[in-house]
């Protein structure tokens, strides 16, 4: 409660200042829920987030960008981090990104990327413990109605599994945006045959002060690949100049 007054005291005085959410957002979005956009961070930045879902697992994030366009990534990630299970920590996994096209008027940003584990969070059991993984992003922002909207797609690839994926995020005033995702994935099974899985996730974000941005996910919104059904996580995210 004393965290979410301190989030409104301090969007009275910055109701302006932007993170990556919103029509007047100052930096790129990075990610769509889960799953990459073309988007980097500059040279001048770096970007720190954490995420916390069901049963005290978390998952933290740091990105710095080496040169233009270039994004270098670690993950780390512990399942049970609160609660009374003994804390599980997975090893840390590397990710880079380099966007080879820039986006224009009329063309998309065109990004490839490679993860040392195609892990994703924990929520999505499927995506865990696989091998060195690749993929290629692409995203395009348009004018809208409602604000901005940006559309975002790709491919991940990685044994025993390849993902199409598309997403988008739609801006509603200056500093919220809508995302969502969904995800088709082919997986060879545990019986040696190739398995189909569809997930979809979607979340709210809100650009709370300049560079910070608070996220609210829901995981997996058709029960279609966990157990339990749906999932909830919260994030935050920032963005600070060196």
């Amino acid at each position: 409660m004393c965290i979410f007054f301190a989030v409104l005291i301090l969007f009275a005085f910055e109701i302006r200042a932007q993170g990556t959410a919103g029509s007047a957002a100052l930096y790129e979005s990075l990610m769509i829920v889960d799953l990459p956009t073309a988007g980097v961070i500059s040279v001048k930045n770096y970007l720190l987030t954490s995420r916390l879902a069901p049963i005290g697992n978390f998952t933290a994030r740091m990105a710095v960008a080496p040169f233009k366009n270039f994004n270098i990534s670690l993950f780390a990630t512990a399942q049970h981090l609160i609660g009374n299970s003994p804390v599980k920590v997975e090893l840390p996994t590397l990710q880079a990104q380099f966007r080879f096209i820039d986006e224009t008027r009329t063309f998309p940003a065109l990004a490839v990327g490679v993860s040392s584990k195609t892990n994703g969070y924990f929520t999505q059991d499927f995506l865990l413990n696989q091998s060195v993984g690749a993929w290629i992003s692409v995203s395009k922002n348009f004018r809208g109605m409602l604000g901005t909207i940006a559309l975002h797609g790709g491919i991940i690839a990685s044994e025993p599994s390849i993902s199409g994926f598309a997403g988008f995020e739609q801006s509603i005033g200056s500093s919220i945006a809508v995302v969502a995702e969904a995800a088709l994935t082919s997986k060879t099974g545990a019986q040696q045959q190739r398995e189909l899985y569809g997930t979809a996730n979607a979340g709210l974000r809100w650009s709370v002060v300049r560079g910070v941005t608070l996220e609210l996910i829901v995981h997996d919104l058709f029960s279609s690949v966990n157990s339990t059904g749906i999932s909830r996580a919260f994030g935050i995210e920032f963005i600070r100049a060196w």
